[in-house]
């Protein structure tokens, strides 16, 4: 998918009612960090989005801007998430 000119790599595991935004770390991607949660867990209860974020994975090119990127994936994850499926919803207000 691209977003404002970027191309986002992401897999989608599952279409249950509670959707999971899995935000891979440091240099990780979505398929290395979280292999075992798409394969393992209830694909009815959960719809798990695992991404690259920009400039990660299979989200390249470009290379990784590390200016100000903590804002950037965030915006840039939001848009995927709004974007990908068009029901794709984050809903935290159960969250204590």
């Amino acid at each position: 998918m691209t977003i404002d000119g970027q191309v986002l790599h992401y897999e989608v595991a599952g279409s249950g009612p509670h959707v999971l935004l899995l935000l891979p770390g440091a240099i990780g991607t979505g398929r290395g960090d979280f292999e075992h949660q798409l394969r393992g867990l209830d694909g009815e209860q959960f719809t798990m989005v695992a991404w690259d974020p920009p400039g990660y994975g299979q989200s390249r090119p470009p290379e990784k801007d590390f200016n100000d990127f903590y804002r950037t994936d965030a915006a840039m994850a939001a848009k995927l998430m709004k974007v990908s499926g068009g029901g794709l919803r984050l809903n935290f207000s159960n969250l204590t």
